[in-house]
């Protein structure tokens, strides 16, 4: 009875190696029914399929966090899983090999050797929280950035992983069934050379990954600032063209005074209204607000989209009361939050028949936060919001929501962000709230 009790305590000890490990490289949280629907799976498999039962233990997990994030990219889904598998599952073994030949023990059931294994599953989640620092930088880039990397890459690192599995658990069968264990010196080796080569790896492409963001982001930054500029001259060369014409019309003008004939001042004044096109208020002057702006990334992707905007016959309202110095969001993450939403918004009122979008600056010193706020003209009077946010799910069409999902994740990275949406009267609103002027 002692030793069936112990053997359950083994298996629910394993369990939970392998959930804490898996939670700690995924992020993603196991429900007490799911830890105890775990639990039941793997003292079945242990029990039924014995190293083979692995197998399950991996999809149960590959499942849990594609249904947690079905938006990821599955290469890094299948990277969870088959890291939680290896690590777990090899230094545990390497630790049960190392107690039994240290203390003279033979490697068959009975009470010591049950003790060990009890006690086995502390040193992978022991080991598992110092080897996650050190991958901590690269493992967070991959999480954050998964859908900018291309699938050769995690496709080489799962590779990695899935053949030293299936040689630890090929090790594991020939020991079992056929008496031998070719493997038993080396396992460790080919474990510590694996985490290195791993380590390498990641270290190495990682950091080519985030040069070339970086670069793109510079290119882009460029591109956007370039057009500003642009648009800027053209605004200025507008500005003096009218102050030349606005001399010329004041001597007709006072030339039309000096007659004192009312109607032929009237004249003159219809006449160079309509002769000029000279209009008051033209959105095109909007840009010059983005003065109070100083990120300049970000100066770039505004005016980069009301350009986009104004070229498509779309009426913009820009107003920045404040100056803008700082942010305590990464850069690229920024621009990309306002990109999508903008890419939204421009598309969404473009469909309308009255086409506008509003984007608002706000600034709370006290609480020191800013908040933006768009809003486009749509479609609709009032819209759905619960699944807007969900991968592959748009009002457009099909394989059109990624832009939000995308967004969904960069918004989860920050307890200091958040989004309020909206739609009401034709209007679709988007508050984003950033708490924290200072840069981290």
């Amino acid at each position: 009875m002692l030793i069936e009790l112990l053997i359950f305590l083994v298996h629910t000890g394993q369990a939970i190696a392998y959930s804490i490990i898996y939670q700690s490289i995924s992020k993603n949280k196991l429900s007490y029914l799911e830890f105890f629907s775990f639990l039941v799976l793997f003292d079945a498999v242990t029990f039924l399929l014995n190293y083979f039962g692995t197998i399950l233990i991996f999809l149960f997990l590959y499942l849990h966090s594609y249904r947690k994030n079905k938006q990821e990219n599955k290469n890094l889904l299948w990277f969870y899983s088959i890291y939680t598998v290896l690590v777990t599952s090899l230094l545990g073994y390497v630790f049960l090999n190392a107690a039994t030949f240290l203390l003279g023990l033979k490697n068959e059931i009975n009470f010591s050797i049950l003790l060990i294994n009890l006690i086995a599953p502390i040193f992978p989640i022991l080991v598992n929280h110092y080897l996650l620092k050190l991958l901590k930088p690269n493992v967070d880039f991959l999480r954050k950035n998964s859908d900018l990397i291309n699938t050769v890459f995690f496709s080489t690192i799962n590779t990695i992983l899935s053949m030293c599995s299936i040689i630890l658990f090929s090790n594991f069968w020939f020991e079992k069934y056929i008496g031998i264990n070719p493997l038993r010196n080396y396992l460790t080796l080919i474990f510590v050379a694996t985490i290195v080569a791993l380590l390498s790896y990641l270290s190495v492409k990682t950091r080519e990954l985030n040069n070339l963001q970086l670069q793109r982001l510079k290119d882009e930054q460029i591109t956007d600032l370039t057009n500003y500029v642009e648009h800027i001259e053209v605004l200025y060369n507008d500005i003096r063209s009218f102050r030349h014409d606005y001399h010329n019309m004041l001597i007709s003008l006072k030339e039309s005074i000096k007659t004192q004939n009312v109607n032929t001042i009237e004249e003159t004044y219809e006449s160079i209204l309509a002769n000029e096109k000279i209009t008051l208020q033209d959105n095109t002057y909007h840009l010059t607000k983005l003065n109070n702006l100083k990120i300049l990334p970000i100066k770039g992707i505004i005016s980069a989209k009301t350009i986009k905007a104004l070229q498509e016959n779309i009426h913009v309202s820009l107003e920045i009361t404040d100056p803008i110095t700082n942010t305590s969001i990464d850069i690229l993450d920024y621009v990309r939050i306002l990109s999508i939403l903008l890419d939204n918004a421009i598309e969404a009122a473009a469909s309308t028949s009255d086409p506008s979008i509003s984007i608002v600056f706000l600034v709370d010193q006290e609480k020191e936060e800013h908040k933006i706020i768009i809003e486009n003209s749509c479609l609709d009077k009032q819209m759905n919001l619960s699944k807007i946010y969900e991968s592959g799910h748009s009002t457009k069409g099909a394989n059109r929501g990624i832009g939000l999902s995308t967004l969904k994740n960069i918004f989860k990275r920050y307890n200091f962000l958040s989004l309020e949406t909206e739609c009401t009267n034709y209007v679709f609103r988007q508050l984003i709230t950033i708490k924290g002027e200072k840069e981290r």
